[in-house]
């Protein structure tokens, strides 16, 4: 059990959430002086700190606490640390306003969330600037309760210092009914040690996680900024931008239930440094349930994976995703598909992308399909399919791809090309395509490492003069076929007629 050793501590508990009405709702403002006990109850007769508005919630048995603050810099104490449970708890700032929550010396949770048994709490912030804070926000370690932690318009401003927590470490009930939500809300100037052990962001399971608007930039990190375990993650309009990885990925994702990002994300000049693989990437999504991206953006990126899909029962979509202009190190896919999956890639564009010797897209063991898909002003290899992969072409499009460059190799494999012969023929006396051994085309396997173009055989044309021509032989077979057929009818039909003369019947 975690022990709190805190200068100020607030408990705020109550046994039953919701078997008293009682609300505290309090006003502060950094430029009053009141520090009665009855202040805050308007902005006129103001709290001056967060402390005097706790003090003014005369009574700790309440379910609902509202700090609201004007605009201004609130100081908290040092190491604050708070409590609840079966409570609403909610600090807002003035919209559009300037409100700075300044953490000093802050080396515990701030909001533990942690107590036994069923319930429901919430937290929320509203408006604020978060400065000065090195360590959790909120934590839940309860899987018997709901909780409900909502940001709306926060600034998570690091100003260059180093985490050693991540901000929400959240653990929920297997039900996934429990739920962080961040929107209009941004995350930056954070860097981590070289030992960072932990995500920088979100560490969460069995939550669901909402990131809406958000802006994550310009931070360095040596592990990922989210982790998830069990989650169910929608990511909508937010951009990931400028940011530093190592040798984790930014978003690491394990068995999430769903994962959907769309509506004009982005993940815009982010790079990969230190000891980072060819594994390491944006997004890893690894035996995951169902996930979707559509209307995303990867541009600028440079040295990492965009997408690392694997393990079985890991299947999704890409829809209009617009890859542009990354740059790949040796032997880095930028899509990197491995292992029991099955996706497919739609209206998507690739454009002056710089692929590596491993293919912009590298394909091993999964299905894969692209549709009406454009490949413009890229050089290298595009696909890499290996080891018994499918993959399926309906009508991709070519336009001004310098040189080298190379839309597949295949090594045992199929692939199917639904467009015709032609175009497929071009590729190959350019020497834009490469069959290895065991890669079928259209169910042709290649001959010699050289990719075969199936040839349709012919269907002959009947004359018109032709005539069936009938033996000797086949005729008296025929006969003798009908007069047999007419001989045992006859017979049948002789048989009952004798029988029905013999036939005596008795009067009753």
């Amino acid at each position: 059990m975690i022990k709190y050793i805190t200068i100020l501590l607030f408990v705020l508990l109550v046994n039953n959430a919701f078997s008293a009405p009682d609300q505290c709702i309090i006003y502060i403002d950094s430029a009053s002086n009141n520090t009665n006990i009855t202040c805050g109850s308007t902005m006129q007769n103001a709290c001056a700190t967060i402390k005097d508005g706790f003090k003014a919630c005369e009574a700790l048995n309440i379910s609902s606490i509202s700090f609201n603050l004007g605009d201004g810099t609130y100081p908290l104490p040092a190491n604050l640390q708070l409590s609840i449970f079966n409570q609403t708890l909610e600090i807002n700032g003035p919209i559009g306003g300037n409100t700075n929550l300044l953490f000093v010396n802050q080396t515990e949770t701030v909001l533990l969330l942690d107590q036994a048994g069923h319930g429901f709490t919430s937290f929320s912030l509203s408006n604020l600037n978060i400065q000065g804070l090195e360590t959790t926000l909120v934590q839940s370690n309860n899987t018997n309760s709901l909780f409900y932690i909502i940001m709306i318009n926060c600034t998570f401003d690091g100003q260059g210092m180093n985490l050693v927590a991540p901000l929400f470490d959240l653990v929920g009930i297997a039900s996934i009914d429990s739920v962080l939500s961040i929107a209009g809300s941004s995350f930056m100037n954070y860097v981590a040690t070289q030992d960072q052990q932990f995500p920088l962001i979100y560490r969460g399971q069995s939550f669901q996680f909402k990131l809406t608007d958000c802006i994550v930039s310009n931070n360095i990190v040596t592990n990922s900024m989210f982790s998830s375990v069990g989650d169910e993650i929608m990511i909508l309009s937010s951009q990931f931008n400028q940011n530093q990885i190592s040798n984790q990925p930014l978003f690491n994702v394990l068995r999430c239930m769903s994962f959907l990002l769309e509506n004009q994300s982005q993940f815009n000049g982010n790079v990969l440094t230190g000891t980072g693989t060819n594994t390491t990437a944006l997004i890893t999504l690894q035996n995951s349930t169902f996930w979707n991206f559509m209307d995303v953006e990867f541009k600028q990126n440079q040295n990492l994976v965009g997408l690392y899909v694997y393990g079985s029962h890991n299947d999704g979509s890409l829809a209009r995703i617009q890859f542009t202009e990354n740059t790949l190190a040796p032997y880095t896919p930028f899509v990197n598909v491995q292992f029991g999956v099955q996706i497919s890639i739609e209206n998507s564009n690739f454009t002056n992308n710089s692929a590596s010797e491993n293919g912009f897209i590298s394909i091993d063991h999964s299905i894969v399909s692209f549709t009406f898909c454009t490949f413009t002003s890229s050089s290298g290899l595009i696909a890499n399919i290996n080891d018994k992969s499918t993959v399926n072409y309906i009508d991709p499009s070519f336009q001004s791809n310098g040189q080298p460059w190379k839309f597949f190799y295949c090594g045992n494999s199929n692939i199917t090309y639904m467009e015709n012969n032609d175009e497929y023929e071009q590729l190959m006396q350019a020497n834009e395509v490469e069959c290895s051994q065991g890669c079928y085309f259209n169910n042709v396997l290649s001959s010699n490492n050289v990719c075969v173009i199936p040839t349709p055989s012919p269907t002959p044309t009947p004359k018109s003069d032709d005539k069936p021509k009938w033996g000797t032989g086949k005729i008296i077979v025929i006969i003798l076929a009908i007069a047999i057929t007419l001989a045992v009818v006859a017979g049948v039909v002789y048989y009952f007629v004798r029988r029905s003369k013999h036939h005596h019947y008795q009067r009753i």
